[in-house]
């Protein structure tokens, strides 16, 4: 993606990065669209990095990765219990994480519910970047076009 970049600050809530001035310490409001990732449940930090962000008419998505591991789980002799799902079996994935993200959102953070969330595999996401083949794709082709999107409407550019 041209003109498009991806900064990577340092996690917060470590000694080093306190999570109660995380946000300002960082400058995080500078960047276009703010990517917030979540694990399988919603930690009040990433609820507040979003509501910051939201004070600052920043854009902001979550971002749940890992999503292939999900449908690489092994039995107890280590055999793989499934095999590469199927398009369909990954979209009703997909929604059964979204159904538990947007009823977390419900009940933590309601304020967020119009927040989108993409649910992605970082393997698929490499090989999307690199023009690679993928066994497996979430949405990480969407996630990209939205980003790409936010960054043209930041710089009030029409076509890159």
């Amino acid at each position: 993606m041209p003109n498009v970049r991806f900064y990577d600050v340092p996690g917060s809530g470590a000694m080093s990065h306190k999570a109660a001035n995380y946000y300002e310490d960082k400058a995080l409001c500078g960047f276009d669209c703010l990517v917030i990732l979540v694990q399988q449940t919603l930690a009040e930090e990433e609820i507040k990095f979003a509501l910051a962000a939201l004070e600052y008419n920043q854009k902001v998505v979550f971002v749940r990765s890992k999503c292939d591991i999900d449908f690489h789980l092994k039995d107890e002799s280590g055999k793989n219990l499934r095999s590469i799902p199927s398009p369909e079996e990954i979209r009703e994935h997909i929604n059964e994480l979204r159904y538990g993200f947007n009823r977390e959102l419900e009940n933590h953070a309601p304020q967020l519910s119009a927040i989108k969330c993409f649910f992605i595999s970082s393997k698929s996401m490499r090989a999307i970047v690199r023009g690679e083949p993928s066994d497996m794709s979430f949405e990480e082709a969407e996630f990209l076009d939205y980003l790409y999107k936010q960054s043209k409407n930041a710089r009030g550019i029409s076509t890159f």
